[in-house]
């Protein structure tokens, strides 16, 4: 299936991750304990998938998940990035989002959350910040902000599921 990197502060999240995507069939191909060890093995590894924590300790100026995203979707404007994050971080996971993150999954974290927020070309639906998003075809990308007219038709990114 996938090649994942996993970007978390805890040992305990990484393990569980690494367990849940290794069950749904995907490779993890590195890990990475904070914002500035993941943009790192991004640009070493070339996932096809990362998994952000939103909330990490600051490491060379890059203070949490948020950052890390804008640094990854610079490096590879088509990279899948799913934040993860407990309730309360509302604010950093739509900034994750205008950023070009895919979505995020609510911890505690199951196969069935990792799951659905993968399905791609399929809407996701953020319940909790009530907004939609179509993050794989990167149609938030293609529309004049102020107009809402469409700008460029989104390429469709080969799917790695």
């Amino acid at each position: 299936m996938a090649k994942v990197l996993i970007v978390d502060d805890s040992k305990i999240i990484r393990k569980g991750l690494r367990g849940i995507m290794e069950m749904l069939g995907h490779e993890v191909i590195a890990e990475a304990v904070n914002g500035f060890d993941g943009i790192e093995k991004f640009k070493q590894f070339k996932p096809e998938i990362v998994t952000m924590d939103v909330t990490m300790p600051e490491v060379n100026g890059i203070s949490n998940g948020v950052e890390a995203v804008k640094h990854i979707i610079q490096e590879d404007k088509d990279a899948i990035v799913i934040m993860v994050t407990a309730h309360g971080e509302e604010a950093k996971v739509m900034q994750s989002i205008e950023y070009g993150a895919l979505g995020y999954v609510l911890k505690p974290i199951t196969g069935e959350k990792i799951k659905n927020a993968l399905k791609r070309g399929e809407r996701v639906e953020l319940r909790s910040f009530g907004i939609w998003s179509t993050h794989f075809q990167k149609a938030r990308n293609s529309r004049n902000p102020k107009t809402g007219e469409i700008v460029q038709t989104p390429e469709k990114k080969k799917n790695p599921l």
